[in-house]
């Protein structure tokens, strides 16, 4: 009865820490996903970044670079000290854009910190340094004057460490998830061998004490079941976060051939997945170039990690849909490793069709403001100068360069009432537009006259985020209405009887 009691315990403690363990390491893995997705969505925007030729546009994709940055840092932390991890996980779910996912995680006392995680830290903190310099190298550019061969130059070279940075990341995100399921598999043996222990010890301890065998069987076997029903759950939660994801995932072996593919893929692709697996995954989806050339599987870049182990970003190639069709796609092809040897990829892509539409407008816009013959303005909501076009160059003598985290008051000229920027800022404040003259200063000290529109932008609460301004100079017009009301004085003197 001693020694039954005894296996009991042993059986019982082992199984709780199993439990603990098996759900620590679910939350392990789940940070890890949302990791590996944000640094895809980080390595695209960095591209993005280096390639646009227009202010208001880096500014956005900049802030949704940090954004993404912020959420790995956040993930990093939660791995290095434990603690609650939160993100946002766009899906495909109908009536829901979004899934929340929060996840407790913690450290465990009696291992040490994964070499990944401890890599991690340093290689963000650089990467953010980088795109920040990226950022400024690609602001310059756009906004200089004259020879730009050697910016771009340092561009380029920037570009190279950032993707050096970048791939190191991703692999070391891709160690974490490896290290997670191969503890999680090995917690499964370790609860498989302690049965088969139990089966060993309990015929002759039932044989001695039947009774007390009977329950602590039962007990055991409750917790068994309930350890197993854990683990199958925190499988099918990893599946499930899978299969919710808005980006088509699929992978494939060494051979070219697809291993698995989930809804979301199957959904863009038009294909099933029966008609997927197992088939040459490059002459079905990505056989043909935009300009309607062959794309060899020699030359395809998914495929070129499993022979040169290096990460693909691309976002300037088509998927083909099974009705003949094609879509515009960023992927990310990544190697799988087993035992230090390339085993196949895992490729994650989204249809950025409307992203391309959407920044195509963007620049179309941005070019219409360059192009206005009228000077066009925007400042943020403090009033700070943030866009300037180039009518407002030539108009003011001031550059953007000059001008850009300046206040408007740079150019008053002490001309215009108080009562007039009274009215406006009354107007803006309410959240309407305000329209009058100003007598405005150049830059060389000339004043000039011009008819003002200003309005505030508002986001889709209602709430203004920027002010517009767009003017026209009218000193002309002026001048000659200064000229012609003499005369008409004159003519209406001589007019009037004697």
């Amino acid at each position: 009865m001693v020694t039954l009691a005894t296996v009991h315990t042993s059986l019982h403690n082992k199984s709780i820490r199993i439990d603990e363990q098996l759900v620590n390491q679910s939350a392990r893995q789940d940070i890890g996903v949302s990791i590996y997705q944000r640094l895809f969505a980080i390595k695209a925007f960095v591209l993005k970044l280096s390639m646009l030729d227009d202010v208001l546009e880096l500014q956005i994709v900049k802030r949704r670079f940090d954004a993404n940055l912020q959420v790995v840092k956040n993930g990093l932390v939660v791995l290095h000290d434990g603690g609650v991890f939160e993100d946002e996980i766009a899906t495909n779910l109908l009536g829901h854009n979004f899934m929340h996912m929060t996840v407790h995680y913690n450290k465990p006392q009696h291992e040490g910190y994964v070499l990944e995680v401890l890599e991690l830290g340093p290689a963000i903190h650089k990467l953010d340094d980088q795109v920040q310099l990226l950022y400024e190298f690609t602001e310059s550019r756009i906004t200089a004057e004259g020879p730009q061969q050697q910016l771009k130059v340092r561009i380029q070279n920037l570009l190279k460490e950032i993707g050096t940075v970048l791939q190191r990341t991703q692999e070391n995100t891709a160690g974490i998830l490896h290290n997670s399921q191969q503890k999680i598999e090995l917690l499964s043996l370790q609860l498989k061998q302690a049965e088969q222990f139990h089966d060993n010890v309990r015929l002759p301890v039932i044989v001695a004490a039947l009774c007390l065998a009977t329950y602590s069987l039962f007990i055991t076997l409750v917790r068994v079941r309930r350890i197993r029903e854990q683990r199958e759950q925190a499988q099918e939660q990893f599946h499930l976060l899978l299969d919710a994801t808005v980006e088509g995932i699929y992978g494939v072996d060494l051979d070219g051939n697809t291993t698995f593919v989930n809804p979301a893929a199957s959904r863009m692709l038009g294909f099933s997945p029966e008609e997927l697996i197992g088939r040459e995954n490059h002459m079905l989806i990505h056989h043909t170039r935009s300009d309607g050339t062959h794309y060899s599987a020699a030359e395809c870049r998914i495929l070129d990690v499993l022979s040169g182990g290096v990460i693909q970003t691309v976002d300037d190639e088509l998927f083909w849909h099974k009705d003949g069709s094609s879509f515009s796609v960023e992927y990310s092809s990544t190697p799988i490793h087993r035992d230090g040897e390339i085993v196949g990829a895992v490729v994650s892509f989204r249809d950025i069709s409307d992203r391309i539409r959407t920044e195509k407008q963007v620049r179309t816009m941005s070019q219409a403001l360059e192009q206005s013959p009228v000077s066009v303005i925007m400042t943020n909501i403090g009033a700070d100068i943030e866009y300037v076009n180039s009518a407002f160059e030539q108009s003011t003598g001031y550059s953007a360069a000059e001008v850009i985290g300046q206040n408007p008051r740079v150019l008053k000229s002490g001309k215009t009432p108080a009562s007039h920027y009274q009215e406006l800022w009354k107007a803006l404040l309410a959240g309407k537009s305000w329209q009058g003259e100003l007598q405005n200063c150049k830059k060389n000290g000339d004043v000039f006259w011009e008819r003002a529109y200003i309005a505030p932008v508002l986001n889709e609460s209602g709430e203004a985020t920027h002010y517009l301004a767009v003017k026209e100079d009218i000193t002309v017009q002026k001048q000659q209405g200064e000229q012609t009301l003499p005369a008409k004085e004159s003519e209406a003197k001589a007019g009037r009887p004697r």
